[in-house]
């Protein structure tokens, strides 16, 4: 009976051991340290493309998630304010008789 491995005189060659290889950039599953990566590159990368983003009052102290709703909830309340005052000018716009027409349409 003859054997493939021998242990006289030799060193047993054990496989490498079994890593989990990373996951692609699109998965929806990635590890904890991939996650963790991947949410430090995108608050990087909304805060490195936002000028004074404290100022601006996005938080920076959660996730990637957390700063993209911040982002979202001043956007919103900003595009509600500029909403407001154009439908004040519209309303303060009046047209009276000596008013130049094509001046009048053009400031609407």
């Amino acid at each position: 009976m003859t054997s493939n491995t021998s242990t006289l005189g030799k060193a047993t060659i054990l496989p490498a051991p079994v890593t989990p290889t990373e996951t692609p950039w699109s998965s929806t599953l990635p590890s904890l340290k991939e996650w963790t990566n991947r949410n430090a590159w995108t608050m990087g990368l909304l805060l490195f493309n936002t000028k004074d983003a404290v100022g601006r009052g996005i938080n920076i102290d959660g996730t990637a998630a957390e700063a993209w709703q911040s982002y979202i909830d001043i956007y919103e309340n900003a595009s509600g304010m500029a909403r407001q005052n154009t439908v004040q000018d519209l309303r303060n716009t009046l047209y009276t008789n000596h008013t130049d027409f094509d001046l009048f349409i053009t400031t609407l």
